[in-house]
């Protein structure tokens, strides 16, 4: 299966909303008390599929969000961070949008996240809980 990963900077004041859209499109509940210095959920039919984000309020630069996805949600991922890339861009902030391609740079990306937070993966990454029961 191929994934594509999405990288967006977005002000503080956005992120639960930022947060919340990719969530939505995951079908994934998003519990705001969870984010803190660095927050990651992952889909338990994919573990493949992930958000990962910044959540800490004192950073010197705007937090980033990095969501994988497999081609499923790509469409609607891709739609989503280009919704929020020009909405912020129309608000007066400037958020860096970049989508990733191939699997070194995507590792790479993420793995730079962890390291700047001294975190591994599996301490950090929490099993989903569904928005809306499947039926």
């Amino acid at each position: 299966m191929t994934y594509s990963q999405f990288m967006i900077t977005v002000p503080i004041d956005y992120l639960t909303c930022v947060l919340g859209t990719m969530h939505r499109i995951f079908n994934i509940k998003l519990d705001v008390y969870l984010i803190e210095e660095l927050y990651a959920v992952c889909l338990k039919e994919d573990s493949n599929t992930w958000i990962v984000a910044e959540g800490s309020e004192e950073l010197d630069c705007d937090p980033k969000i990095i969501v994988q996805s497999s081609e499923v949600y790509r469409e609607l991922i891709l739609n989503a961070m280009e919704f929020w890339n020009k909405t912020l861009k129309n608000n007066g902030f400037s958020p860096q949008f970049q989508i990733i391609h191939g699997e070194k740079e995507q590792h790479n990306m993420r793995q730079r996240l962890l390291d700047a937070y001294q975190k591994q993966w599996k301490e950090i990454v929490i099993a989903e809980e569904p928005l809306v029961p499947n039926r």
